[in-house]
């Protein structure tokens, strides 16, 4: 496996990534950001391997921070 959790593979934009996992644009970069989840960015484009997003979809996305505020809320 790759860097970034593919060889060569399906790679996918930040929206559409966020979108898939139910989550922000936002959420998703801090989340790369922190080393949660592994993107890899082009230019001014943020990318995630198809491989990488089973694997948050397996783990199961927690969508609470460790305040306990899901995120969005205030």
């Amino acid at each position: 496996m790759g860097k970034y959790g593919g060889q060569g593979g399906r790679m996918i934009k930040l929206a559409t990534a966020a979108q898939r996992l139910g989550v922000s644009d936002s959420t998703l970069r801090r989340w790369l950001k922190g080393g949660r989840v592994r993107g890899i960015r082009l230019g001014k484009q943020l990318f995630f391997s198809e491989e990488e997003l089973q694997r948050m979809e397996q783990q199961g996305v927690e969508l609470t921070s460790p305040g306990g505020k899901q995120d969005g809320e205030s």
